[in-house]
């Protein structure tokens, strides 16, 4: 620990520093960001497949607004895109882009809201109204199209619910989850995973009702994302750097612990202490690798050498578009890696 006058003195200001062996593509046009707001920070939201071109949806956020621009591979061009209604973007399984509102600017909104092919936004709400009145706290959509929510709603309970964009039904399917809750993650038989307690993960079948919980070993790691789920292509479930699951076990047993790097190691902001941030897997890829974000910033791992690599010091987001290639923003700079 370091005493509060040596603290008080600290810098957190972090030189970032460019990803290497990624390729550069486009730099966010001055007009788009705001130099006079040190504080602001760009981010990527997803990358959309269109016919010829891929699109990739940014953000770019200062003190006081958040705006998205979308940069065309095509054309090599961005674009802005007004939309009124800020929160978390995502895509459904036809390309069709969606907003889950940041609730606290306004609790009369709807609780999720669609873009339609002129980008104007058209709010969403489940015919018996089961998601109003409360903050969507994620989504994960199902192989059948089936939107799964967990919702939190004003009596601080928080909820899973299965909705179906097509018919707009809505129905509770586990109540009384536990709050810090971040991911709901799908195997390929349908099974949804999320965590029941800090050190517990749950397994629950939609169609059976039937609910597995798994304890994980002690973790004392007290700082960053302590509920981050991922299945990668191998059919592993990943708890953030902590274990992992084969999910080919139907008993879901077979645990194997994943001892933390060092690399995650970083100085809490505010605090002078420092702590072993845990950090949140992204994506995978084909040559094994396991795609983290964390405080000290974008990192891979590879679980058959133990390797783990920190590659950029920029805290962003890691997305896969549809040819397998990686996207990230970093200092407001886009970058793309392929590893076909």
């Amino acid at each position: 620990d370091i005493d509060g006058e040596a603290a008080a003195n600290i810098s957190f200001d972090k030189p970032i520093i460019p990803p290497i062996g990624w390729e550069r593509v486009s730099e966010i046009p001055d007009e788009f960001t705001s130099s006079e707001n040190e504080q602001g920070y760009s981010g990527i939201y997803f990358t959309r497949t269109r016919p010829g071109y891929t699109e990739v949806w940014s953000l770019v956020n200062d003190s006081d607004s958040t705006s998205t621009y979308i940069y065309r591979t095509d054309t090599k061009q961005w674009q802005q895109v007004p939309i009124a209604v800020k929160g978390i973007y995502f895509l459904d399984r036809e390309n069709n882009v969606w907003i889950i509102p940041f609730w606290f600017m306004d609790k009369t909104q709807a609780s999720l809201y669609r873009l339609d092919s002129d980008n104007t936004v058209v709010p969403v709400v489940d015919s018996e109204h089961l998601l109003s009145n409360g903050q969507i706290k994620s989504i994960q959509i199902g192989p059948d199209g089936v939107f799964w929510v967990q919702f939190y709603d004003e009596s601080d309970n928080v909820g899973l619910y299965s909705f179906s964009p097509d018919t707009l039904k809505a129905e509770l399917h586990l109540t009384d989850l536990y709050f810090p809750n971040e991911d709901v993650v799908i195997d390929k038989d349908y099974n949804l995973y999320l965590m029941k307690d800090l050190d517990t993960v749950m397994r629950y079948n939609p169609t059976t009702g039937e609910t597995k919980t798994r304890k994980l070993p002690p973790d004392y790691v007290e700082y960053g994302s302590a509920t981050s789920l991922y299945i990668d292509n191998d059919n592993r479930l990943w708890v953030s750097d902590r274990a992992w699951f084969d999910l080919s076990d139907a008993d879901f047993a077979s645990i194997n612990v994943v001892f933390h790097s060092p690399i995650f190691i970083d100085l809490m902001p505010g605090v002078g202490r420092y702590v072993w941030d845990r950090p949140k897997p992204l994506v995978d890829t084909s040559d094994g690798r396991l795609w983290y974000t964390s405080s000290r910033g974008l990192a891979w791992f590879k679980p058959e050498t133990g390797d783990w690599c920190l590659f950029t010091t920029d805290p962003g987001k890691i997305v896969k578009d549809s040819q397998q290639d990686l996207w990230i923003m970093v200092d407001d700079t886009l970058y793309t890696l392929n590893l076909r």
